[in-house]
């Protein structure tokens, strides 16, 4: 089947069709900067069906003019490149987040609406090498101490070398 599949700049229009769920073997799915527009749901989108894609490694639907959440992304727990920057989602970072914990490396959400404070949530994403959470109108608070945990620091044993 379809392991990847490539849309980028080419003037798309409508919603992200429902059937994109059906591509469970599908891996690499990129659709930016097109002018998509509506909600994403690639989690159960289609009634009565248990098809996700599930396989989805790179999910790219950045520079679009999507809306709703990012809730509906929350069941592909294989990703490891996330970019839904530079389109028109609101509220907050959901908690579900926290479940693409294990293999995401690049989240990028910069330039939506996203509002609320920076979860404590993405201190679980103990993968995560990229955070990009720029240009939202989040709340005034401070930054989670927790994501410092998520930096790593290179052995001290090369401070032994004469």
């Amino acid at each position: 089947g379809l392991t990847s599949l490539d849309l980028s700049t080419n003037r798309l229009t409508g919603t992200i069709p429902v059937e994109v769920s059906s591509l469970i073997v599908l891996v690499h799915l990129t659709l930016s900067s097109n002018s998509l527009e509506g909600a994403i749901s690639l989690c159960n989108s289609v009634p009565n069906s248990s098809n996700v894609p599930v396989s989805l490694v790179h999910l790219d639907l950045s520079t679009n003019r999507l809306t709703g959440t990012v809730e509906g992304v929350c069941c592909l727990t294989m990703l490891r490149t996330l970019k839904l920057n530079s389109n028109l989602f609101e509220g907050v970072i959901p908690p579900c987040i926290e479940y693409l914990g294990r293999t995401l490396a690049n989240l990028e959400l910069a330039s939506n609406r996203l509002t609320g404070t920076i979860p404590t949530e993405l201190c679980n994403l103990t993968t995560l090498t990229l955070i990009n959470l720029a240009d939202n109108p989040f709340a005034p608070a401070p930054i989670p101490a927790c994501l410092c945990d998520l930096v790593t620091t290179e052995s001290d044993d090369d401070d032994d070398v004469a």
